[in-house]
């Protein structure tokens, strides 16, 4: 009977534990904002005047408090961006086919349908890297990225990305 009793209690004492462990996800209005993306998207990658198919998604991991976004699923150029509040400020760290990990943080201001990161620091970004990503939000269903490129030179370059989501 001892025995029965401590199989039933002992699984809702792990949860209780693992409540109490794991506080609720925080959120701000610019990462609520991101959350909006959350979902699967078909689009077209603009760069150098080039126009390819392509397709990104947006999924909350790590018990919720992380906003992943995967771009380009499955093909050599597949990247992951991490999304995710250190205390209340923004950031993003991109997990790039070029081989290196630039962090960035959201800015204030702009146009109000539209998030902007800047550059802050990253790992393995001495040959160039992402320095910034501006997320544009037309309306529920439509999006634009425009990713600016900085080589080691300081020239910049923009992969613009239009997004309508799946249905």
């Amino acid at each position: 009977m001892r025995a029965v009793l401590i199989a039933l209690l002992l699984p809702a004492a792990a949860a209780v534990a693992e409540e109490h462990a794991h506080p609720a996800a925080v959120s701000t209005p610019q990462f609520d904002k991101m959350k909006t993306l959350i979902g699967s998207w078909d689009g077209t990658m603009e760069e150098q005047g080039k126009k390819l198919p392509t397709k990104t998604a947006f999924k909350m991991v790590s018990g919720n408090s992380v906003l992943m976004n995967t771009l380009s699923e499955g093909t050599p150029h597949e990247m992951i961006t991490m999304f995710h509040l250190d205390q209340k400020e923004l950031m993003a760290t991109h997990y790039c086919a070029g081989q290196n990990q630039p962090r960035l943080k959201v800015t204030a201001g702009g146009a109000p349908n539209a998030l902007t990161f800047v550059f802050t620091d990253g790992t393995n970004v001495e040959n160039g890297h992402m320095q910034k990503v501006v997320f544009t939000f037309v309306d529920a269903d439509h999006h634009t990225e425009d990713w600016i490129y900085r080589d080691k030179s300081g020239k910049e370059s923009t992969g613009h990305f239009d997004f309508t989501r799946k249905k």
